[in-house]
């Protein structure tokens, strides 16, 4: 196993140059790197980001290393030495997992630790318990690690080397109710007659894959995220081609799908087949996180503007769509404590609204700035209360406890 040899904070003695690298390539669903706008980091003050850019390594180190938290109390767990590159993370009440380019950790004491430094290429985890963790590595494996006596023991499955994961979730504590998602397929864990497993195929998409590249007019389905509350209550998202929005949710062991295309999107026409695409499509960059702040809900944004789906009584689907000041460039992520309390984690930056109603207030900065030092990545925002949540992209994963 890997020495767990420690340093102060997320990378915090890495280069800008090397986090600038390790930003460009953003997370699936954002909008495509625009070097011409893009935005400026979070940090505590103008002044402070023009100083850290102008900085050399060791001074934007030492300037992280000098303050462990923000000014909004989003701090930086000690990290393994040489720092992990966070490609996800999935929080618990008491503890986190996150996989990296390198393996799979657990927080400890405030402190990453490596579980698992076996599983090269994890791309997604979810976590049951604090003794029962999944990740989705390349290849198609699927790996299940259950702590006993204090001892990790690790045992792996396969939906086939062709398949490529990009996400993983369960249905709660307890459960051996999984999903995994590949770009264009759904998979669930099923345990047959006799003690076999298989991961059997759901919600088959009626339109088959195309060979060619995504692009405006594909018709394929692009599946990016998948979420929820419990077994009878679980969302998938992602994009029809380049350019619709596509939401499916199953309750109660049926599928609906709440969002998708016709047939073809044609960029400036919209939907071939229908008159005109949902208002709750959106043809430009079409991000497709979400969360789920209660069973038959969920929240996502389309350009600026925060879309709310709920599930009607009778299985119709009410949609509300409105405008929130103070939206970020190249959003990749949305996490709330509520429907109406939430953080949004973009290029360099975390935002928050303590009040995401028509009549509320903007979206403002949640500083994830260390002493000033902006932290250079594409942050994702997951938690599981107002006191427990995670920003975390590239070299970095940030803590906050405190409302």
């Amino acid at each position: 196993m890997r020495a767990n040899a420690y340093r102060r904070g997320a990378a915090l003695g890495l280069s800008l140059v090397a986090a600038l690298v390790a930003c460009a390539g953003g997370e699936e669903g954002g909008e495509p790197p625009d070097e011409t706008r893009d935005p400026p980091p979070d940090a505590s003050m103008p002044s402070d980001v023009a100083d850290a850019d102008d900085a050399s390594a060791d001074d934007a180190g030492d300037a992280a290393l000098a303050m462990l938290c923000s000014m909004h109390g989003w701090c930086a767990p000690e990290v393994p030495d040489p720092a992990p590159t966070f490609v996800d993370l999935w929080p618990l009440a008491t503890t986190a997992f996150a996989v990296s380019t390198d393996g799979v950790l657990q927080l400890e004491d405030e402190r990453w630790v490596y579980v698992n430094d076996r599983v090269p290429f994890a791309r997604a985890v979810w976590a049951a318990t604090p003794d029962d963790v999944w990740v989705a590595g390349q290849y198609g494996r699927i790996v299940h690690g259950v702590r006993a006596g204090g001892a990790w023991q690790w045992t792996e499955e396969r939906l086939g080397d062709e398949r490529t994961p990009i996400a993983i979730w369960g249905a709660g504590a307890g459960s051996t109710d999984v999903y995994v998602l590949d770009e264009h397929h759904i998979f669930r864990r099923v345990v047959r007659p006799g003690g076999s497993i298989a991961w059997e195929e759901e919600l088959v998409d009626p339109l088959p894959d195309d060979v060619g590249p995504v692009n405006a007019w594909s018709h394929q389905r692009n599946l990016v995220a998948i979420g929820g509350t419990g077994a009878g209550d679980v969302w998938i998202s992602g994009r029809r081609g380049a350019a619709c929005r596509y939401l499916a949710h199953k309750s109660e062991g049926q599928y609906s799908v709440v969002a998708d295309c016709a047939v073809e999107c044609t960029e400036g026409i919209g939907c071939m087949g229908t008159p005109r695409p949902p208002e709750y499509f959106d043809r430009i960059h079409p991000v497709a996180a979400f969360y789920t702040p209660s069973s038959g809900r969920a929240v996502t944004f389309s350009g600026i503007d925060l879309v709310r789906f709920a599930r009607e009584p009778a299985g119709t689907y009410a949609v509300e769509r409105f405008a929130l000041a103070g939206w970020p460039a190249y959003a990749q992520s949305i996490w709330g404590a509520s429907d109406t309390e939430l953080y949004v984690g973009a290029r360099a930056q975390v935002v928050h609204a303590g009040d995401a109603t028509p009549d509320g207030g903007a979206l403002a900065i949640s500083s994830i700035a260390l002493n000033g030092a902006p932290l250079r990545a594409d942050f994702r925002v997951r938690g599981t209360s107002a006191t427990n949540i995670w920003a975390f992209g590239g070299r970095y994963a940030v803590h906050k406890t405190k409302p």
